[in-house]
């Protein structure tokens, strides 16, 4: 953790003559949070995740008018751009922590998914989807 702090300190922070403080911190907490929720590091992913949520909490506090250009209609759309990747990540997850090559404790996600209830029943890949789902959108606010 101390490794990715630097990075991040050493990329958005230094030998910079204005420094936001509030967006750094918020991006960083939300990197931090793919991190420990799904091992997402790729830098490509987080971002199209971190775009997609900063449209869906815009849509949230928004006029709840559904027509193409609103904020409730960039809302659903960035939803539904979520809850693809999160599938995408959860199927490729599954296959992983099936052939051993990915450990149940690594993070929330292979914990979500390798857990079963009391009766022996598995989560379903979209209730896992939508657990993530809240989780980004808790850790972007």
């Amino acid at each position: 953790m101390d490794t990715f702090a630097h990075c991040h300190f050493v990329n958005y922070w230094e030998n910079k003559d204005i420094v936001l403080v509030f967006p750094l911190v918020k991006h960083f907490t939300f990197l931090l949070a793919c991190r420990l929720l799904m091992s997402a590091e790729d830098p490509n992913l987080v971002a199209i995740l971190e775009n997609a949520v900063k449209f869906v909490l815009k849509g949230a506090f928004s006029i709840p008018i559904d027509l193409p250009g609103t904020p409730l209609n960039h809302a659903m759309k960035a939803s539904s751009l979520i809850q693809k990747e999160l599938l995408v990540i959860i199927k490729q997850w599954t296959i992983e922590l099936a052939t051993g090559m990915t450990s149940p404790t690594q993070d929330i996600l292979s914990h979500m998914l390798s857990t079963s209830d009391d009766n022996g029943t598995f989560m379903d890949e979209v209730d896992v989807a939508n657990k993530m789902f809240g989780l980004l959108i808790g850790s972007h606010e």
